[in-house]
């Protein structure tokens, strides 16, 4: 059986500036700090990752689940504040349970990952595609920042 999978993973691809890869480099001492170590995430990098997935073998009548998680990078927690709100939409056949999740309806939830698990009914077979989006406020320190992330997911259904 071939099972498809989308992950949306929102997170920042730095291109390589200044490449001196003929040459080698010594690596630092653990114990000293070095700029390159202090900067794992490119500074432009988004604080977080939104990863949707099917988790199921997908067939008609049986409900299913498809999983989505929002993380975010160290440094960061979600606003207790601004609502989580997950919305998604299905075409006919894979029959979304219900289209709108809030911060309650997560599976599991912290500070900086939140876990929901969305039910899907299909009622025909064939390939189709989950979309929606996440909308969360993501703070670091005093200061935060609402964000709209748009999600996707292929489904196979049998």
């Amino acid at each position: 059986m071939r099972r498809f999978m989308v992950t949306i993973l929102i997170a920042s691809h730095a291109a390589i500036a200044g490449c001196d890869c003929g040459r080698v480099r010594r690596r630092p001492a653990p114990a000293e700090p070095t700029s390159t170590s202090q900067a794992a995430t490119p500074s432009d990098a988004p604080p977080f990752t939104v990863t949707m997935l099917p988790v199921d073998t997908y067939a008609v009548g049986r409900e299913g689940i498809v999983s989505l998680e929002i993380a975010l990078r160290d440094g960061t927690r979600f606003s207790p504040d601004y609502p989580i709100r997950v919305s998604v939409r299905s075409p006919g056949g894979l029959g979304m349970i219900r289209g709108t999740y809030e911060r309650a309806d997560a599976k599991s939830a912290t500070e900086t990952r939140m876990l929901f698990e969305l039910p899907v009914l299909p009622s025909q077979t064939g390939t189709g595609t989950i979309d929606g989006t996440v909308i969360f406020a993501a703070c670091e320190g005093e200061s935060c920042e609402p964000k709209s992330v748009p999600i996707a997911v292929e489904l196979n259904v049998q």
